[in-house]
């Protein structure tokens, strides 16, 4: 006949934290035709998230691993947001690989969020994302994220102790010396141009592209590799001021640099 609890009768209890809750079920009674007060234990799965700090040289790629660690095999949840910050100027994101369960989102530069609806989150692996050191001044860059947030189970943070990214791999190149590579880059205020100086092996067809934060081509052109250094331009026109990624591509292996255009 529903279950009466701090006073109240309802049909069902949604007890959100784990824990032992003394109810009182009205209809089921004992021979004495009194009511009978039973025991019920609770049960939710709780997820936490880890974050590793990494370190990334310019040109290494770094593969870090998203999982949920649970006590139970999986959970339903109304809604879960994970927010991860890096530094544009230091890190180049990839790509979000294995994240059939979210919706990317790139709401600012330097931010990326993963969505879940709603739905059944498991543990293990949610998903893998994929950054590179960026061709900055600094030789070595930091690896920095932010927070989680996680509606509908519980909230967790990293300043609890808890990580966000676990699983962390990095692929280190030799030095610098990918079979890709920008030398530099020399902008012609006079032309709007950029002059992307780059080696590669010889006979290569590039592809080099200008991308602004949110992953959007701005420029696209193709260049044939001699094997030595080589030069191609990246005709900026109307390109508005901000910070855009220069990317030189031959089948999988890329090179990228970041540049701040000011018009």
């Amino acid at each position: 006949d529903g279950v009466s609890l701090a006073g109240e009768t309802n049909e069902w209890i949604d007890a959100r934290t784990p824990g032992r809750y003394r109810v009182v079920v009205n209809g089921m009674t004992s021979c004495s035709g009194e009511s009978n007060e039973v025991t019920i234990r609770a049960e939710t799965g709780r997820i936490h998230f880890a974050l590793d700090t990494v370190t990334a040289r310019v040109g290494d790629r770094v593969l870090l691993t998203l999982r949920s660690e649970m006590d139970v095999d999986s959970i339903d949840i109304g809604s879960a947001s994970i927010e991860i910050r890096y530094p544009i100027g230091s890190l180049f994101l990839h790509d979000v690989i294995d994240d059939a369960i979210f919706t990317t989102v790139r709401p600012v530069a330097g931010t990326l969020v993963l969505e879940h609806r709603g739905g059944v989150i498991g543990r293990g692996v949610l998903a893998r994302i994929e950054l590179e050191g960026l061709a900055t001044a600094i030789p070595v860059n930091p690896v920095v994220f932010g927070k989680t947030i996680v509606n509908g189970v519980d909230s967790v943070s990293t300043a609890d102790g808890l990580v966000l990214l676990t699983g962390c791999i990095v692929a280190h190149s030799t030095a610098f010396g990918r079979a890709v590579t920008i030398e530099s880059i020399t902008p012609n205020p006079a032309s709007r141009a950029l002059a992307v100086q780059y080696s590669a092996p010889a006979g290569a067809v590039l592809r080099l592209s200008l991308r602004d934060v949110a992953g959007r081509e701005i420029h696209l052109s193709h260049a044939t590799a001699t094997g030595g250094v080589d030069v191609a331009r990246i005709a900026l026109g109307t390109v508005a001021s901000g910070f855009y990624f220069v990317e030189l591509r031959d089948k999988n292996e890329r090179a990228v640099a970041g540049i701040v255009v000011v018009q």
